[in-house]
């Protein structure tokens, strides 16, 4: 059974808690295939992509319609007045307006331009292959993505939890070695230390909050998000089923990426694109 990459990077997104079909949400926001779908639709570097394919398809277009016979009409219409008037034997006045009318009517037919349209052709289709391929990859890209930066905002939620437990650990201590002063069991540096230790606790706190803001920063941006638009993610519960789920062996993942990415096919057809230059250009010599 083969998987593709953006898969085999969910399958180990699944490890971590990410997806919810497995899990019961805990907190309303948005799940990581929300944050997917509306990153596809809204990426501007994708629609960059897009609209490139689609010149590349009328580029295909235009080279094929090379090969058919052409045909084009023109024609022109004239009037001409005279101010001077002239008079013919019987002393009749005649006008000073002249008309012209011409037409023109060409055809041709491209016998032979030495392979060179047959060439255009299969470069144009190449080109256009190889922008499908490269809108492909920068989908994987995008996906690929999203899914890091919304198990790095899971991650610093977690640590930030962490450090609130320490905190709160570290301030139960304090009022501990309070009572423990007052009773003389320890001197006046063991509470100091205590309290130093509930300080830097306080300080982590703050610095984790501050990383995962930038986290979810960094996810909204690849949303196109505003900076002042509420966002949340779901936070899953984390079952432990999918803790032990097997991920792929990293041969089986590599050798899967090179048989399957976009970005190596396209690379392969821009050589072959290069290649079709070269023939055409012998073509016109």
């Amino acid at each position: 059974m083969q998987h593709s990459p953006i898969r085999v990077f969910l399958i180990l997104a699944l490890a971590f808690g990410v997806t919810q079909p497995a899990f019961a949400q805990t907190t309303a926001g948005w799940t990581l295939r929300q944050c997917i779908d509306h990153a596809l639709e809204h990426n501007i570097q994708i629609k960059t992509h897009e609209v490139t394919l689609g010149n590349a398809e009328a580029s295909l277009e235009q080279a094929k319609a090379q090969q058919y016979p052409t045909l084009n009409f023109s024609s022109s219409f004239g009037t001409n007045f005279h101010n001077v008037s002239t008079y013919n034997e019987y002393m009749e006045r005649t006008g000073g307006v002249s008309v012209s009318n011409s037409f023109g009517l060409n055809s041709g037919l491209a016998l032979y331009q030495g392979g060179r349209l047959r060439n255009s052709i299969k470069q144009s289709q190449t080109q256009r292959d190889a922008s499908e391929l490269d809108l492909e990859q920068s989908r994987i890209d995008l996906e690929i993505s999203v899914a890091q930066a919304f198990l790095q905002v899971l991650y610093n939620h977690e640590a930030l939890e962490l450090k609130r437990q320490a905190e709160e650990l570290s301030a139960r201590q304090i009022e501990r070695g309070e009572q423990l002063f007052q009773a003389g069991s320890i001197s006046r540096v063991n509470l100091a230390q205590l309290k130093s230790q509930h300080a830097s606790d306080q300080y982590q706190t703050v610095a984790a909050e501050n990383t995962l803001e930038s986290s979810r920063l960094k996810l909204k941006q690849l949303l196109e998000l505003g900076l002042d638009q509420p966002f949340e993610i779901e936070y899953p519960a984390i079952d432990d089923a999918v803790v032990g789920a097997a991920i792929p062996e990293l041969a089986e993942v590599y050798a899967e990426a090179l048989a399957t990415l976009p970005q190596l096919r396209s690379s392969a057809l821009s050589v072959e694109s290069a290649d079709l230059g070269v023939k055409i250009a012998k073509g016109a010599a």
